[in-house]
């Protein structure tokens, strides 16, 4: 029908003729032009509907407001007028839905008992502005939408208001009424009502929960993968055996963010969170008053990380904050447990009361129980746990137990700045029952929470609190609603890895199996060493003669420790650059340049007929973390040499490399000639740079070594060992890839030895000479010695300074031959361009060799015995063995830990899933509140039954749907599977 015509509907207007149909509603689809009659009996329940009515004179639809047709919102009645309502007693109100701003008229309804408007509108879903005589009103669908974009989209309410106002009217939008100041507070209001009624708290959850250990009228969004005895775990847990007690383990990581400060502003001191410390942060009162009995400039040292989280932070970037970030603590599965603000760095005051938040959500007696285990990372551990204990006993006397108890850790990403005895205490990778705990999942919330950061830093405090609160709380469910495929993942992953560990030490095993009965008498703990003193264990060489990169680096730090010494902190930042800021720079710049040669070679790789396949995949997920390791040198870069950002940005007008970073010129002092660097002044740089290349050349020297033995021995295995097509094809794909990384190693080598001839190292320098597949071949020491075996000398690589490689017997005649597993020199020497080779190349080459690559005899620049050398090598053999073991181990743990997790994840929801069904009860059939309120406990229960349902039914497609076992406790499962003969290692059984 067109418009102008008369409706259908044939009635008749206050003058006698027939309606014409000139009003279209655009918000409903389909909807064909109807008189002003029709449109309002179509719109009674969907008053925020516009009203496009045609304007003849101007040849359009202009967009009205339903109330300028004549219509009144009529609250109660099914729309239709109430019989007691005074006549003429309906009000200007605006209502404010998601397709814009309303200015209409409503009609409250005046049926006794009367009730207030604010009720009325709240029955309507109508959130209205103040609960005191409204006049505006925010649809329930306006929101609930609001509050998934600002979680997920982090749409500030500023700006979200004006989306809508700009909907309303994108041309006058100033005439638009503007909601924001009832909004912002109507926002928080609506978020807190929502997490109470997600959680149960208006069905009086707390008398269910709290019994079963869980932290009364807590409005944290609980794991369900963490151990709750009472809620998720078996009833036998206390029955796990100490080898398997790290099943039942929680594992929380703390970490600091200096992102979510806040500036100092004359706020109202009555805006406070309406969540009262029932959620994520404490009560700031508490907080404050707790915070007073500790001096304001305390410092807290923590003298082996160089980033001095504690100490370093530059304060004129907090300039008039008196919030400077937050610090908080999480557990594995990155479920945010405690949040606490900051004042000017991580003190440990702030830290205490952040971890004891987290404890208290827990039974403290459960905790405390044998058979829990408690771990805690976080990046400063080696300071923060020296006096945990007893500041607990002064602050939090109740949860000192628990905190003496607590093993500590730092992430193994960050603790690779700390000084190496922190790598021994500290590190997931050699404390027993860890699992894969790697503690970097700390930061997985800041990329999410830090874009709030430009919001909440100019909020009241309480408004800041509250919208941290929300997105948190946010988060924390989509990890719940993602659980179990993330944990089905990490099985897949940890399974995978632990066979083969498994089977790396297997190999190293039978490699050393003279050896190995003498290694496993060996005390595998890590203890603390004496003041001034270094950590000695199985799992660290006691030899430094020969320095490598990490080595260097670690000198670096000293040198710039004792220069911080004799300087006052504020002076600290100087024109001189800190030398653990260049270390960092050039390592990150060492970490790039090995990122660029993989690639590069994996390119070249393409083109030839190799049996290793290089996938668009792979390039393109390699490519993308070169990329962000460039973009994270290029913000060093800034701070530190400011004077090469010239020829940065030269290169980018210049090239297109977007795309292609692995040929992008990084610009440190090595790209540039030596005059430059002196004019450039990166001199001083220059040199560093060069010491650290000399220890990464070192790196890469006892890499090529480790690689020619593990390819030796693999190629001997494949020999004598393998039958059948199927394990000849697994050996081949394994000795592809070890050649791979082999000719990895010797390119690495070669482009750092270029690099320091930029530095002026000598073309026929002694020491670091050209390396080539040719250099890399050994006596073959897994077999007997045979004759002539005297006259064969093991080459430079292998009595270089490596620990890898130590503890070579004679190798005999017989094993130079086509099934040897070392490379040779030909009578014809190779080109020297031509330094990647394949396994078919490297077969050949072994034919003619008897005399061992210079490698194996390398020394670096240390002066050594032949005996000492000799030592050091047999000893980096062992720590190669026992760091192998503890690989093997660790993993198993990860893969037995995620099945538990899983399981404790069933549980979970199988129990919330009861829980909310328990909450359903008898009630009259005309009591509608507490009728929609058991409406709403089945459909929570249903949810948790459904998340159950599919659970269970992928445990048991991925295949481990025999622990589901009621009969059966965990632990047993996982004792059958250890007692499997692939899984049992002879040198333990």
């Amino acid at each position: 029908m067109s418009v102008g015509e008369d409706c259908p509907c044939g009635r008749l207007d206050t003058g006698g003729t027939r309606t014409k149909a000139t009003i279209k509603c655009m918000d409903c689809s389909l909807s064909a032009p109807a008189c002003s009659l029709c449109f309002i009996d179509e719109h009674v329940a969907r008053y925020t509907h516009w009203a496009n009515i045609w304007n003849d004179e101007i040849g359009c639809y202009t967009r009205q407001d339903i109330s300028c047709l004549g219509y009144v919102i009529n609250l109660g009645h099914g729309g239709r007028p109430c019989p007691d309502t005074i006549p003429n007693s309906d009000i200007f109100f605006h209502i404010v839905d998601t397709n814009g701003v309303h200015n209409t008229k409503i009609r409250f309804c005046g049926c006794l008992p009367k009730l207030d408007r604010a009720s009325q509108l709240l029955k309507h879903q109508l959130f209205p502005a103040t609960m005191s005589r409204p006049t505006m009103a925010f649809t329930f669908r306006l929101m609930d939408f609001y509050n998934v974009v600002h979680v997920e989209g982090k749409i500030s309410a500023y700006d979200f208001i004006g989306s809508i106002r700009r909907t309303t009217d994108n041309v006058f939008t100033h005439n638009v009424t503007d909601p924001y100041p009832q909004f912002r507070l109507v926002s928080r209001v609506w978020t807190l009502l929502a997490n109470l009624k997600q959680q149960g708290h208006y069905h009086n959850i707390n008398e269910v929960l709290t019994p079963l250990g869980s932290q009364r009228d807590s409005l944290v969004v609980a794991c369900p993968a963490c151990p709750q005895p009472m809620m998720n775990m078996e009833p036998t847990w206390r029955d796990t055996p100490c080898h398997l007690r790290h099943i039942n383990q929680h594992q929380w990581t703390t970490d600091g963010n200096f992102h979510l400060n806040k500036y100092t502003k004359n706020t109202d001191p009555d805006d406070v969170s309406i969540y009262d410390g029932r959620a994520y942060f404490p009560p700031d009162n508490q907080y404050q008053t707790y915070l007073k009995k500790f001096p304001k400039d305390s410092k807290e040292k923590v003298v082996c990380d160089h980033l001095k989280a504690l100490e370093k932070q530059q304060r004129k970037k907090f300039k008039n904050m008196d919030v400077t970030g937050v610090v908080q603590v999480q557990c594995s599965h990155v479920l945010v447990k405690s949040t606490v603000d900051l004042q000017l760095g991580e003190r440990f005051a702030n830290t205490d009361y952040a971890l004891a938040m987290a404890i208290r959500q827990h039974n403290i007696t459960e905790l405390l129980d044998e058979s829990m285990d408690l771990k805690e990372s976080y990046d400063i551990n080696c300071g923060f746990s020296v006096n945990a204990s007893s500041r607990f006993d002064a602050n939090f006397p109740e949860l000192a137990a628990v905190v003496k108890k607590m093993s500590w850790l730092i992430p193994l990403v960050h603790i690779q700045n700390h000084k190496n005895n922190c790598m021994y205490l500290f590190s997931s990778s050699y404390s027993k029952g860890a699992g894969h705990f790697h503690g970097e999942t700390a930061e997985m919330v800041w990329a999410e929470s830090n874009q709030l950061g430009a919001q909440t830093r100019q909020m009241n405090g309480g408004h800041r609190h509250d919208t941290i609160i929300n997105a948190t709380s946010d988060w924390n469910w989509k990890k719940i609603a993602n659980m179990a495929n993330a944990l089905m993942s990490d099985i897949h992953r940890a399974k995978a890895l632990f066979t083969t560990k498994r089977e790396i030490l297997k190999s190293l095993t039978d490699l050393y199996s003279d050896r190995v009965p003498l290694w496993n008498k060996a005390d595998r703990t890590v203890c603390p060493p004496k003041s001034g003193k270094e950590v000695q264990c199985v799992y660290r060489q006691k030899s430094e003669k020969l320095p490598s990169q990490s080595r260097v680096y670690e000198l670096m730090l000293e040198d710039d420790d004792r220069q911080e010494q004799a300087e006052e902190y504020g002076n600290w930042t100087l024109s001189r650059q800190s030398k653990a800021v260049v270390a960092g720079l050039l390592t990150l710049g060492f970490s790039i340049l090995s990122m660029q040669r993989r690639i590069q070679l994996k390119l070249e790789q393409r083109g030839k007929n190799t049996k290793r396949q290089v996938t668009d995949a792979e390039l393109a997920k390699e490519r993308a973390q070169l990329s962000c390791k460039i973009q994270k040198l290029r913000v060093i870069q800034k701070d530190t040499t400011p004077q090469v950002e010239p020829y940065v940005f030269d290169q980018h007008v210049r090239t297109k490399l977007q795309d292609l970073p692995e040929h992008e010129v990084l610009y440190l002092p090595s790209d540039f000639l030596e005059n430059d660097r002196i004019s450039l002044g990166l001199v001083e740089m220059g040199e560093d740079q060069r010491k650290l290349a000399e220890g990464a050349a070192n790196d890469a020297i006892l890499r090529v070594q480790k690689l020619a033995k593990v390819l030796s021995n693999s190629r001997l295995a494949k020999k004598a060992d393998g039958s059948g097509q199927a394990y000849q094809t697994r050996a081949t794909a394994t000795e592809t890839e070890i050649v791979f990384k082999l000719d990895l190693a010797i390119k690495d080598y070669n482009d750092l030895r270029r690099l320091l001839m930029k530095f002026g190292l000598p073309d026929n320098d002694s020491v670091y000479r050209p390396l080539a597949l040719v250099d890399t071949f050994r006596k073959p020491t897994a077999t007997n010695r045979n004759l002539g075996d005297t006259y064969r000398n093991d080459g430079p690589l292998w009595a270089a300074n490596a620990g890898i490689t130590a503890g070579a017997r004679p190798p005999t005649g017989s094993q130079v031959s086509m099934t040897s597993q070392v490379a040779t020199q030909t009578t014809k020497p190779m080109k020297r361009k031509d330094l990647s080779f394949t396994v078919d190349k490297y077969v050949t080459l072994i034919a003619y060799q008897n005399i061992d690559g210079w490698i194996w005899s390398f020394m670096g620049r240390a002066h050594m015995s032949s005996q000492d050398l000799q030592d050091y090598l047999d000893e980096g053999d062992r720590v190669q063995w026992f760091r192998a073991e503890a690989e093997k181990e660790r993993w198993q743990e990860e893969w037995e830990m995620r099945q538990a997790d899983y399981l404790r994840c069933v549980r979970y929801f199988k129990k919330m899933g009861q829980v909310w069904m328990s909450l359903v009860s008898d009630v009259p059939r005309d009591d509608s509140v507490q009728l929609g309120m058991n409406a709403y406990a089945r459909k929570q229960a249903r949810m948790y039954t459904d998340m159950n349902e599919y659970a269970v039914k992928l445990l048991i497609g991925e295949g481990y749907g025999h622990l589901l076992d009621g009969e059966k406790p965990l632990y047993r499962h996982l004792d059958e599977v250890r007692a499997l003969p692939e899984n049992v290692l002879s040198y333990k059984s």
